[in-house]
């Protein structure tokens, strides 16, 4: 559009104004925007750089790095694959830290800080308290938000039930694919 507004039609706008008869409304609005960027060129270009500046910046700060990673998870396709990654992660380091022999509430710790999505790690973060408040695993993991959707937590409300996490079914949630996610 910018090229279309800066190379294409500047001249052309001498040929639609020789006809002299009035232009649409779509018409007109494409020629007041081509004049304004033809005139205002550089103004605009230094705009666009500073906003970008600051857009950088603001997604830098953790308010702005919050709203980025929850307005990711809510995009139909691209939520369902980081949450699809967050699930293949957590569930691969769960697997490998309990068959290492490492207990449950450093398992968490290290799982919280391994998580690139902020909500995720918040979420992740209120399922430690809760582990460590003696409320289990299972239960905290399936009403957070937006982990409640994971696939692991059938996995984890079996073994939470029955005393015995199933770290042999935990690794295979994490499938091969996932890995060129990151």
């Amino acid at each position: 559009v910018g090229g279309l507004l800066t190379v294409a039609l500047p001249p052309m706008v001498g040929v639609f104004e020789t006809f002299g008869a009035q232009l649409p409304a779509p018409t007109r609005a494409l020629l007041f925007m081509t004049r304004v960027t033809t005139t205002y060129r550089l103004q605009i270009f230094l705009g666009l750089v500073v906003l970008g500046l600051l857009a950088a910046w603001f997604l830098g700060q953790p308010l702005g790095r919050r709203l980025k990673d929850r307005a990711l998870l809510k995009i139909p396709l691209i939520g369902g694959v980081i949450l699809t990654g967050e699930v293949a992660r957590f569930s691969r380091i769960v697997s490998m830290l309990l068959r290492a022999g490492v207990s449950m509430p450093d398992t968490m710790e290290l799982v919280c800080d391994t998580s690139t999505n902020v909500v995720v790690k918040d979420s992740l973060g209120s399922v430690q308290k809760d582990l460590l408040q003696g409320r289990g695993l299972s239960g905290p993991l399936a009403r957070t938000k937006p982990t409640a959707v994971w696939t692991g937590t059938e996995v984890l409300v079996f073994g939470g039930s029955s005393g015995g996490l199933p770290v042999g079914s935990l690794q295979r949630l994490s499938p091969q694919p996932v890995w060129y996610l990151y």
